[in-house]
C-alpha cells in the first residue's frame, strides 16, 4: 500500500489488485479440518453428505467466541496434521480437490462455507489497517484458462512435452532453468494459473507495468513466468516487476508457519501495540473514548512504521517496545512531533500564517531554521526517489530526520513572542504539514494531540 501511495504521489495512475488463491490442496486441508473436527459434539466424521444435510451440527466462530479467520485457521492446522498421518487420509483429502474440479455441488458448498469465514476475517483486518483493493481476482474463476494457454504454447513450439506427458518450458535464451507448466496427469501448477491471470490483467487494466509483491523465495518462479508471458505474446518481460521483500519475525520467536500453527497474527500485534500505547497514555487528559481512538491510531502506526522503516529486502525482527517508543526512530515519535506542531499553532488561533510571508526574508535565520528549510525543500525529491526505487524506508528516514531537526529547534529557540514569531509559526506549520503528508503516504494516521 505504501509503494502504491508513493507512486500515486508522483502522478502515476495506480490500480491495487490482489489474487486470492482459493483452490487446491491447501484449501482441501482446511475443508477436511472443518468437516472432520468441526462438529459441536466433538465426534469426528468424514461424511460430507451428512454435513451438507445437517450443517447446524457444526461449530461456528460465535460458538467458540473466535474471529472467523482464527476459527478456520485452527481447523486448517488440524486438517494439515491429519493429512500427514496416513496415505489413506491423504487420498481422501486429494479427492476433495478432484470433486471440487468436477464442480460437485456438496463439495462446493463446503468450500464456500470455510472460505466465507476466512474472507470475513480478512475484511476485518484490512479495514483496521486501512488497506484497500480496487480489484480482487479469484483463482477458481480463471485457473482453467491457464491450461488452454499451455496447450496453445505447445502447438506453437514454445513448450516441449516430456516422455511422461508433462509439459515443460524452453527458457534457454533467457538463461533460466526450465520449469513444468502442466503435470503428466494434466493438472495445473501455480505458474499455469499465473499465466492466465497475467493475460487477464493486461487485457483488463491496459497497464504499462504490472507488479507482483511476493516473497523472495518466488524470485526464480517469477522470472520464469515473466519469460513465458513474453514467449506467449502476453507482454514484454521488462513490463513485469517482482517486488520481493525481507522476512519478518518477532524478536525472540524465530520463523513462523501457518501449517505448524505458530503464527503471530497481525491483529494480536496491533492489539499489543495499542495496549502498550494506552498504558503510556495512562493519566493523560483524554476521555476514555478519545484514549481508545488515539491509542489505536498510534498503535497501528507504530507497527506499520516499524515494518516500513526497514529496507524492503532486509529481514527484520519486530520489537514491540521499540516500535511504541516516543523516542527514537518510531511512528509514535513522528506522530508526537505532529501533535507538538499542532499544540504550538493552537496557542495562536487567530494568527494568519500567510499574512507576513513577504517579511520573512527580511529576518536573519539561524542555523536550526535554515536546516529545517533545506529539509522541507527536499520533500518532493524524496517522494520521487522512494517511489522510483520502491523503497518506503527512504521516506521514513526523511521524516525521522525532519522531526529530529524540528524538535532540536523547538528545544533551543522560542517560537511564540520571539523576534521572528511569524516565520517560526510558518515553519512549524510547514513541518507539521509535511510530516502529516508523509505519514499519510505510509498509511499512518496523525492524532491531533497526544
Amino acid at each position: 500500500m505504501a509503494i502504491a501511495n508513493l507512486a500515486e504521489a508522483t502522478g502515476i495512475k495506480v490500480i491495487r489488485d490482489c489474487i486470492d488463491n482459493d483452490r487446491g490442496i491447501a484449501i482441501a486441508k482446511l475443508m477436511w479440518g472443518y468437516l472432520k473436527f468441526g462438529k459441536k459434539d466433538k465426534k469426528e466424521t468424514e461424511d460430507i453428505g451428512y454435513w451438507f444435510d445437517y450443517q447446524d451440527q457444526w461449530q461456528t466462530p460465535e460458538d467458540l467466541k473466535l474471529r472467523p479467520d482464527r476459527f478456520v485457521d485452527q481447523l486448517y492446522v488440524k486438517g494439515a496434521a491429519d493429512f500427514e498421518k496416513s496415505k489413506e487420509i491423504e487420498e481422501k483429502v486429494r479427492k476433495l480437490v478432484v470433486d471440487w474440479e468436477t464442480e460437485d455441488k456438496i463439495t462446493w458448498a463446503l468450500w464456500k462455507k470455510v472460505l466465507d469465514y476466512s474472507y470475513e476475517g480478512q475484511k476485518m483486518t484490512l479495514g483496521r489497517l486501512g488497506n484497500k483493493w480496487d480489484k480482487v481476482w479469484h483463482e477458481h474463476e480463471h485457473y482453467k484458462a491457464g491450461k488452454k494457454l499451455v496447450e496453445e504454447g505447445l502447438k506453437k513450439g514454445i513448450f516441449k512435452k516430456l516422455d511422461d506427458g508433462a509439459i515443460v518450458t524452453d527458457l534457454a535464451k533467457y538463461k533460466l532453468p526450465d520449469t513444468i507448466v502442466m503435470k503428466s496427469d494434466g493438472t495445473a501448477l501455480y505458474i499455469t494459473q499465473d499465466l492466465a491471470l497475467t493475460k487477464l490483467k493486461k487485457e483488463t487494466f491496459k497497464a504499462d507495468k504490472l507488479f507482483w509483491v511476493i516473497g523472495p523465495e518466488q524470485s526464480l518462479a517469477m522470472q520464469q513466468m515473466f519469460a513465458v508471458c513474453e514467449q506467449l505474446g502476453i507482454g514484454k518481460k521488462d513490463d513485469f516487476v517482482h517486488l520481493a521483500y525481507g522476512y519478518m519475525s518477532i524478536k525472540g520467536q524465530g520463523k513462523m508457519s501457518s501449517r505448524l500453527g505458530n503464527v503471530v497474527y497481525i491483529d494480536e500485534l496491533l492489539d499489543l501495540a495499542k495496549a502498550k500505547v494506552k498504558k503510556i497514555m495512562d493519566g493523560a487528559d483524554f476521555s476514555g473514548k478519545a484514549i481508545d481512538k488515539v491509542s489505536e491510531e498510534v498503535g497501528v502506526g507504530a507497527v506499520k512504521y516499524s515494518i516500513l522503516k526497514v529496507g524492503r529486502l532486509q529481514d527484520m525482527a519486530f520489537d514491540i517496545n521499540e516500535s511504541v517508543s516516543v523516542e527514537g526512530n518510531s511512528g509514535p515519535y513522528l506522530q508526537y512531533t505532529v501533535a507538538r506542531t499542532n499544540s504550538v499553532l493552537a496557542k495562536m488561533p487567530n494568527k494568519q500564517i500567510s499574512e507576513s510571508a513577504n517579511k520573512w526574508q527580511m529576518k536573519k535565520l539561524n542555523n536550526e531554521e535554515m536546516t529545517i528549510l533545506r529539509s522541507l525543500a527536499r520533500f518532493s525529491e524524496v517522494i520521487e526517489t522512494a517511489a522510483k526505487s520502491y523503497s518506503p524506508n527512504l521516506l521514513c528516514n526523511y521524516l525521522y530526520d525532519l522531526a529530529q531537526k524540528y524538535n532540536n529547534f523547538y528545544n533551543k529557540d522560542r517560537i511564540i513572542a520571539s523576534d521572528n514569531e511569524d516565520f517560526r509559526l510558518a515553519l512549524t506549520f510547514g513541518v507539521g504539514q509535511v510530516l502529516k503528508n508523509g505519514l499519510k503516504l505510509l498509511g499512518i494516521q496523525t492524532p491531533e494531540r497526544m
